[in-house]
Formats: C-alpha cells, sequence, structure tokens
C-alpha cells in the first residue's frame, strides 16, 4: 500500500497515470502489493483484540497505582518504623523511619532477618506468640521487646507482626510496625525503682499503717502494723475489719469517732488498744492520714498507727516520778513553814518578851531619874521610841514568816489585810478582786497562794516601778486563777531566761515550781514600758492525788 500510493503520487506529479508508463506503474504497483495485503490484513485482525486488552489493563493499572500512592506515602512517611519481610523473615522493604531507629541504610536492610535483631530470642513470651503466629492460631501479635541497634546497643520497642497476605494456606508477605519506647520504659524503670522504695518506706516505716474502706474493713496495712499484731497479710486484708482488733473499750471510741473519720474529718492522738493474734496488748495512738476515692470506687482512709508501748511506760513512770516529786516538794514547803512558824514563835514569844522587859526597865529608870536633866528625859524617850519600833518590826517579822491570820480572820481578809499594809508603806494603789475560797482549800493550800502573792508584791516593789496593782481571786467551777498585773516599766522575759546561775533568780522559778507541785499552772507575760502580768491556776483538787 505504501508503494503504490508513492508511485501514485509520483507519476500524479511527473505524468498521466493513464500513459503506457503509468499503466506500467501501476501493473507494477499491484504486483508488489497482492503478495503482502492480505498477510497485513491479518495482523491487524490479529492486533486488534491485543489492542483492546491493553487498553483495558491500563486503566485498572493507573487505578492500582493511585490507590497504592496512599498507602506508599503511609509507609514511607510514617514515623514507626516499618518493615516487609517475606515467607522466610527476610526484609523486603524498609521505611526510612526504621532506617533512623536502628542506625541501617535500606541497602543493608536488604540483607537482615528478624532474627539480626531481635535481641533476646528465647523470651518465652516472645517464642509463645511467635508459635501461635507461625502456626495460625493469631495473624498479628504484639508485645513490648528489645531489638538490636546496629552498635549493638538495645533498644526498647513495641514490636507488631502482621500477616498480610496468605497464598494455599501458607504466608507470603509480613508487616513489622516498630515503635521505639526506650524513654518510656528507662521513664518506667525510674518510677518502679522510686515505686519500689516507697513501698520498701512503707512496709517497713517505723510506725503502723493501713487504709480502711466504708466499712471500717482493711484494704491495705504495713509489714510493721502486721509484726506487731502477728498476723499475715491474707488473715487481715479484706478479711477483718478494724474494730475486730480493737479491746471493747477502744471499740467504742473507735465507733464514736470512725463516722465522722469516714466524713473527711481529722483526727490525731486517738489513743486506742489492738489485740494481738496471741491475745496480748499493744497501745497505739492512732492519727488520720488521709481519705483518697477514685471515680466510680468507694473511698478509702489512711490511717498512722504509732506504738506508744514505751511511751506508756515512760508516761506511767514520769507520772509515778512527779507524783513523789510532788510528795517531796510538799514537805519541803510543810518544813519551810513548820521553821518559819518555829522562828516566829521564837521571835515572838522569846525576843519579843525581852524588848518588852526592856521596855518596862527604861520606863521604870525614866520614874525614877525624873528630877535629872531634861537631856536625860529626851534620851529615855528616844530609847523607848526605838524599843517600841523593834517591837512592832519583830511582830511584822513574826506575821510574816507565820502567817496565823489566815487561821484567825480567813485567806480572804488576811490577803486584804496584806494588800492595805502594802499601799500603806509602798504607797502603791492595789485594785484587787478577791473571791471566797476560805472553804476550797486546805490550810497548806491557802498559805501557798498567800506566799505567791508575797513573792508577786515584793517583786513589783523591787522591780517594777508601778505606781497601780490589779489583784484578782476568781473561783471557778474545778479551779481558782490568781491574777496580779502592774503597770511597771516591764522587762524581757526571754533575756531573764537566757540568764545563767543566779543572775537568773530564783523567785519566779521558785513560784512556777510551787503551782506545779499543786497540780496548776504558771505563766508570766511581760513587755518594756507595759508592765508584768502574772496568771497561775490551782486546780480544787489539787491535793487528792
Amino acid at each position: 500500500m505504501a508503494w503504490r500510493t508513492f508511485l501514485q503520487n509520483f507519476y500524479f506529479q511527473n505524468g498521466n497515470l493513464t500513459s503506457p508508463a503509468g499503466e506500467d506503474c501501476r501493473r507494477t504497483s499491484d504486483q508488489f502489493e497482492a503478495p503482502v495485503k492480505e498477510p497485513i490484513e491479518d495482523l491487524q485482525t490479529t492486533v486488534q483484540p491485543l489492542k483492546l486488552d491493553v487498553e483495558k489493563r491500563r486503566v485498572p493499572q493507573e487505578r492500582l497505582e493511585q490507590s497504592q500512592a496512599p498507602f506508599r506515602c503511609i509507609f514511607e512517611q510514617s514515623a514507626e518504623g516499618m518493615v516487609i519481610m517475606d515467607q522466610y523473615f527476610r526484609f523486603l522493604w524498609v521505611n526510612p523511619a526504621f532506617c533512623q531507629v536502628f542506625g541501617y541504610t535500606a541497602e543493608e536492610c536488604s540483607s537482615l532477618t528478624l532474627a539480626d535483631i531481635v535481641h533476646s530470642l528465647d523470651s518465652p513470651k516472645y517464642l509463645e506468640e511467635m508459635r501461635r503466629f507461625l502456626a495460625g492460631e493469631i495473624d498479628r501479635f504484639q508485645l513490648e521487646q528489645p531489638l538490636n541497634h546496629k552498635d549493638g546497643s538495645a533498644l526498647w520497642v513495641d514490636l507488631g507482626i502482621t500477616l498480610l497476605k496468605k497464598i494455599e494456606h501458607q504466608p507470603v508477605y509480613f508487616l513489622v510496625n516498630i515503635q521505639d519506647i526506650t524513654v518510656r520504659k528507662e521513664t518506667e524503670n525510674s518510677l518502679g525503682q522510686k515505686m519500689a522504695l516507697v513501698q520498701d518506706l512503707y512496709n517497713h516505716a517505723p510506725c503502723g499503717y493501713h487504709s480502711l474502706d466504708e466499712e471500717g474493713t482493711f484494704v491495705q496495712i504495713n509489714d510493721t502494723e502486721l509484726g506487731w499484731l502477728g498476723y499475715t497479710r491474707e488473715e487481715v486484708v479484706g478479711q477483718m475489719k478494724f474494730s475486730d482488733i480493737l479491746t471493747p473499750k477502744s471499740q467504742k471510741i473507735f465507733q464514736n469517732s470512725f463516722p465522722a473519720l469516714r466524713d473527711g474529718n481529722s483526727v490525731r492522738n486517738l489513743k486506742l488498744d489492738l489485740i494481738r493474734k496471741d491475745g496480748t496488748t499493744v497501745p497505739i495512738i492512732l492519727k488520720k492520714t488521709a481519705i483518697n476515692g477514685d471515680p466510680g470506687n468507694s473511698p478509702v482512709s489512711r490511717f498512722m498507727a504509732v506504738d506508744s508501748t514505751e511511751r506508756k511506760l515512760a508516761e506511767k513512770a514520769l507520772c509515778i516520778s512527779e507524783r513523789r516529786i510532788r510528795q517531796l516538794a510538799s514537805q519541803l514547803v510543810t518544813a519551810r513553814e513548820d521553821e518559819r512558824r518555829r522562828i516566829s514563835l521564837e521571835l515572838h514569844d522569846g525576843l519579843g518578851q525581852l524588848l518588852t522587859i526592856l521596855k518596862m526597865n527604861l520606863s521604870f529608870l525614866q520614874r525614877k531619874t525624873a528630877a535629872e536633866t531634861l537631856s536625860h528625859q529626851e534620851k529615855f524617850d528616844e530609847s523607848l521610841g526605838l524599843v517600841d519600833q523593834i517591837v512592832y518590826h519583830v511582830r511584822h517579822l513574826s506575821q510574816k514568816l507565820n502567817p496565823s491570820m489566815l487561821k484567825e480572820i480567813g485567806f480572804v481578809l488576811a490577803l486584804h489585810e496584806l494588800f492595805e499594809e502594802f499601799e500603806t508603806y509602798q504607797r502603791i494603789k492595789i485594785l484587787a478582786e478577791i473571791d471566797d475560797i476560805d472553804s476550797t482549800y486546805p490550810m497548806e493550800v491557802q498559805v501557798t497562794i498567800y506566799r505567791l502573792f508575797q513573792e508577786c508584791l515584793r517583786n513589783i516593789c523591787k522591780h517594777s516601778e508601778a505606781n497601780s496593782v490589779k489583784a484578782v481571786v476568781k473561783k471557778e467551777l474545778r479551779k481558782v486563777t490568781c491574777i496580779i498585773v502592774d503597770n511597771g516599766q516591764g522587762f524581757n522575759l526571754n533575756e531573764v531566761r537566757k540568764r545563767k546561775g543566779q543572775a537568773r533568780g530564783m523567785g519566779l522559778t521558785t513560784m512556777a515550781e510551787q503551782v506545779l507541785c499543786l497540780g496548776g499552772s504558771f505563766e508570766i507575760s511581760s513587755k518594756r514600758g507595759i508592765g508584768t502580768k502574772v496568771t497561775f491556776m490551782i486546780p480544787a483538787n489539787c491535793l487528792q492525788e
């Protein structure tokens, strides 16, 4: 056909095809064209179905390439390491993330197998999951497993292996997903070590710890408290209530307090007695530390218990010691008062009588020498006046040493006379508010209170430079409170307390000890330029112990 067309075009341009030469050319063209015309037509007939088949295949191929593009993009750009393996676990394709994590190039990975990077092939969990996977029991498994880096170090990863395709029930391709969790594992290990340390501290703390649910049942208890009780954890947790190990008296105390504890209120120093497994008891001091409750779960109350056995023994010994000290102090006060009374009687009966006789003799001599000179009479008068002053001071000293007026006129009137005498001689005004406590205390306690007021007034006169004092004796239901306040110059109490030896003085210390021996309390407050306030309280039953 091509030759015929060529010859026709040639003779059309150079001569008439109907000429003899043209006829010869046409016949020649037909001779060449006839042998190939039929094979060409057969070839076109054969090729046409192939062209149609290719056209049909091209469209699905393009669609397949379009559908594979996103998955290829995911594989290449995934932040997780991804590997596609054949049925022999040989690496076929790896993504850049895998190469970055494990330090291999893509070319190096083509010679790797899964066994080359698994850190521990004999891991029981890994072997079990792989067995089930190869047996066809599961199509995918995932576990945390250490894998080998190119440099030999171990990396903790979240390893997932998925079966991609099977042919005649035989695996062809596997997909491996690898997420580097090394940092998370290091954090978990560090946290686990800290939690283990906290748990060890909890279990071996020097005090007991336990947690109770809303019903008071143990949900947690440390080894220390279990050691006190002699039980095992299995015997206690979830099996026993806290009230089960309390004595009857302690049960009442705890049952009255537990509702408030369960509601979130705090408690401190709840003294209870626990019953050990062998029947003996152990005293504790219970403190509530916290209350926790997760959403959907019941709240849990947490308690701290301190073994107070040694403390209780020490408290008992201290009470005995204090009682002995009080008895000794009381005996010392009694002995001192007896000595003062003896000296007072000697002054009154002995020296007082001698002074009286001396006065009588001087009066007699004065009358006998009445005719003598005036100067002699003046000397007699002066001597008699001095004798009167000596007699007064001796009687006054005798009364101070032995306030016999307490027995004669009672505590209240005796205290008023003390205040009046203080006002007269010291010219310091006293405002007194005194309740009647004559029937509240025995005489020895009244004497102690009287002496305390005497000491306070002596200190005011000696140190305060005050011009006004207020004294209060207030009788209350089970105690008597005494207060004495001055408007003097005051002092720095801390400075006085820091002094040592004689510089500190014994007045305040002695007063405080006397009050404490009676089971009371003593308090003093002072500030420069404002004055001083002394407060002491004595219980009504101070001598009944």
